[in-house]
């Protein structure tokens, strides 16, 4: 049976009749290639509306937000700000129909796992047949209730998400090709721990500094802090495993230094965080658990209290 397939390394789509991980690129010679499914064209062609609007501008006040918490290096934060904001003119320049990609990978079928969006359904069982009948007759009275409503909008604003990641990220990769310094990430990258990742892109300092890029995209009016925990989590373990797997060799022990961009493409702003160990305090803040510098002030002030009374 023939499979349709998607070539990171130059997106080139072809058909294949093997396994993922044996299938090679006819137009590049890549290996391995990934299983491919096709993007809405609907879909694509509202988003393509929507990049034909206004221009790009960068998200000061979110940056501003995190300033304390990101790495301090201005010479190179102020190269990667030129980067960014270079790719984002790109982004204009392009023609859209070219820049999104007609086909993403079909992440289940590529790594065997299945996606949470396509789960299935958990049935409750009904021990009596007078709560079976009752359950019916709701269900006949209202179509969905407010719990299956909430569910079903949930599960429709995941998938729209996920196309839209999807047709940007391929954007993004595009974009990548043609941005100095800066190129696509083909590879998975396993740190002596074992742990494992595959940014989007790199950014490469003389050789000497690997920054592991990822890019994201996030719904309208959603753009705050408290919305980004799990892509400053992401982009913070990537920094990790990069610093773990010797890509870079100018920072310290336990810094690992990663580059995250996210985007709005329908309030047309952006902003890019360049992160290191300083944002941990602020995870640890985000998921609720107290900092270790918290930890300490609260330790130093209750063992001067205790002083104070034992002194009286």
């Amino acid at each position: 049976m023939e499979s349709v397939m998607l070539c990171p390394a130059c997106d080139a789509v072809f058909s294949g009749t093997e396994a993922g991980e044996e299938v090679t690129c006819p137009s590049c010679s890549h290996a391995p290639c990934s299983f491919a499914s096709h993007i809405n064209q609907g879909t694509r062609k509202i988003w393509m509306d929507i990049e034909a609007g206004p221009r790009w501008k960068r998200n000061k006040k979110i940056h501003r937000s995190l300033a304390h918490e990101l790495r301090k290096d201005s010479d190179l934060t102020q190269d990667i700000n030129q980067m960014v904001d270079g790719m984002f003119v790109l982004f204009r320049e392009f023609d859209s129909d070219e820049l999104f990609p007609r086909y993403r990978e079909d992440y289940a079928r590529t790594t065997g796992k299945r996606s949470l969006l396509h789960a299935p359904k958990k049935r409750s069982s009904f021990s009596t047949r007078r709560e079976r009948k009752s359950k019916k007759r709701t269900m006949q009275t209202s179509k969905y209730s407010k719990r299956e409503k909430l569910r079903k909008k949930n599960r429709t604003a995941t998938k729209r998400g996920a196309v839209r990641g999807a047709l940007y990220e391929g954007a993004f990769k595009k974009i990548l090709d043609s941005t100095p310094d800066a190129s696509r990430c083909l590879e998975t990258i396993e740190s002596p721990r074992g742990e494992r990742c595959r940014p989007d892109g790199w950014y490469d300092l003389h050789g000497l500094l690997n920054i592991p890029i990822e890019f994201k995209t996030i719904g309208s009016g959603m753009f705050q802090v408290n919305n980004m925990r799990k892509m400053l989590e992401q982009s913070r373990k990537q920094g990790l495993i990069a610093h773990y797997s010797n890509l870079q060799k100018t920072v310290d022990e336990n810094d690992g230094v990663s580059l995250l961009i996210v985007c709005c493409p329908r309030d047309r702003t952006y902003a890019n965080f360049l992160i290191d160990s300083r944002i941990e305090g602020k995870l640890s803040h985000l998921r609720g658990v107290k900092s270790k510098k918290r930890k300490r002030r609260e330790r130093n002030k209750l063992s001067d209290t205790l002083s104070r009374d034992n002194s009286a």
